[in-house]
Formats: structure tokens, C-alpha cells, sequence
């Protein structure tokens, strides 16, 4: 398993992969500046902690239109790659099983989305310092971002990404093509933004629609999401964790069953 990290780690080093991590967790605490800085004679409430709005700002935004389709083009991307070079008969020639490839590949995956979950608060703590420094009025400097509370709201949200990243990561296994999964990943994502903006009941069956209603970040009504295991998982959450081990489980199935002899 670690040397298909390695190797994995290598194949996008000279790729535009870790560039598009980092700008999808600076991208919108970057942004928000604009109107936190122009709009601040509206937007300042003298003694009210500011970093409550500007972190579920941050977080509404990144969760409704920067995650699912970083997952869709990042797990789509990836697979493509040894696709396109026919890396099946190679890699498969190797002492390395095909489930370690498999996994291995599922894993990092799984790795790269959290290190852009955990670089997004602190990138958003740094906007939040930035707009201090232009506009002292908001008192930033006056109250502490408090990062604990803040990752464990993003973590419903990571959590709740998981069966998108179930899906693709299927997609593009059965899939030789890059249009067919990342087509299926779009549409999926655009009936789940107009699902989740309805408070569909139907948005509780569609994984797309998780990242969008797990948390209340003032963006959308989730009253699908219910507590279901103590304070620990939402039912989201639960149904997300289960997309994501029976699409995984089912990509397994055509990988192994794939012949690579012609």
C-alpha cells in the first residue's frame, strides 16, 4: 500500500494536481475579501465576534460549489491517467496486487481531499487577519477563530463527501473514458443544487446532495439531516459512509474482474 502512495505521489508531483488542491482551499477565503473589504460600512457589527459569519461564509460557499466538483475532476483526472497510458498491463505485471493498487489509489485519494479540508480553515483564519489589517473595525483581531469548533463543522462535510467520492471513484473505474464520469459527476451536482435549494426529501437519496445539507450553514434548509447515532453522525453522514464502501466494493468487483490480456 505505501508504494502505491509513492507511486501515486510521483505520477501527480508533475501534474497540476496539487496546484488545484491548494487553489480550491485558498480560492474562496480569498475571494470573500473582495466584498468583506467594499462592502465593510454594511457588513461591520461592532462588538460581535466576526469570525462566526466569515467561517460559515466560507464554508457554505466552498461546501455548495467548490468540493463535489473538486472530487468529480480530481478522482475522474486521476483514473484517466493510467487509462490513457494503458498502465493496466504494467501495473498488474508487478509483485503489487491488483486490490493493493486499487485501494492504495482509493486511499490517497481520500488523503489528498483531507489535507485540502485541513488547509481551508487556516486559510480562512488568514483572510479573516488580512481583512483585519484594512478594515481594523470588525475586530477580528479582538476575538479568536477558534479552529477546533470550526473543523469539527467541516468534518460533517468531509464526511458527508465520502459517498461522491464512492461514486466517482467507480465511475472512472468501469469507465475507459473521461467524459462519461465526469459527465454523470455534473449533472449529478446540478440535480442536487437545485434538490438541496427545493428542501427535497428526495435530496436524503441522492449522495450529491450530501455536502449541501449536512451542516447548517445558513445556505440551504436541511431538514433532511436528523441525528441518528448520539452526537457522533447525522443520518447523512451514516448514508454517505455506506455509498461510499458499496461504490468502492463495487469498483473493486470490475477491477478484479477486468481483463487486461488483450
Amino acid at each position: 500500500m505505501i508504494n502505491v502512495l509513492k507511486v501515486e505521489w510521483l505520477k501527480i508531483k508533475s501534474t497540476p494536481f496539487l496546484i488545484l488542491l491548494f487553489v480550491s482551499a485558498c480560492m474562496v477565503p480569498f475571494t470573500i475579501l473582495l466584498p468583506v473589504y467594499f462592502d465593510s460600512y454594511n457588513m461591520v457589527d461592532l462588538n460581535r465576534d466576526p469570525w462566526s459569519l466569515h467561517y460559515s461564509g466560507v464554508f457554505a460557499i466552498f461546501s455548495v460549489f467548490i468540493i463535489t466538483p473538486l472530487i468529480i475532476l480530481m478522482t475522474t483526472t486521476c483514473d484517466y491517467v493510467d487509462h490513457h497510458a494503458r498502465a493496466d498491463k504494467f501495473r498488474y505485471c508487478t509483485p503489487i496486487s491488483r486490490r493493493e493498487f486499487y485501494y492504495g489509489k482509493a486511499l490517497f485519494l481520500l488523503l489528498m481531499i483531507m489535507v485540502t479540508f485541513a488547509i481551508l480553515p487556516l486559510m480562512t483564519a488568514l483572510s479573516g487577519y488580512v481583512v483585519d489589517l484594512f478594515v481594523p473595525e470588525y475586530e477580528y483581531s479582538y476575538y479568536t477563530p477558534r479552529l477546533s469548533s470550526r473543523y469539527a463543522v467541516l468534518k460533517q462535510v468531509f464526511i458527508a463527501s465520502l459517498g461522491i467520492l464512492g461514486i466517482q471513484y467507480f465511475l472512472s473505474s468501469y469507465f475507459n473514458h473521461f467524459i462519461i464520469p465526469l459527465g454523470i459527476g455534473i449533472l449529478g451536482s446540478i440535480i442536487s443544487f437545485i434538490l438541496a435549494a427545493l428542501n427535497s426529501p428526495i435530496s436524503l437519496w441522492i449522495p450529491y446532495d450530501y455536502p449541501l445539507i449536512v451542516a447548517d450553514l445558513k445556505m440551504f434548509k436541511n431538514d433532511q439531516n436528523e441525528a441518528m447515532i448520539g452526537e457522533l453522525l447525522t443520518k447523512v453522514e451514516v448514508y454517505s459512509l455506506l455509498v461510499f464502501i458499496v461504490f468502492s466494493f463495487l469498483g473493486w468487483m470490475v477491477v478484479r474482474s477486468r481483463n487486461i490480456s488483450d
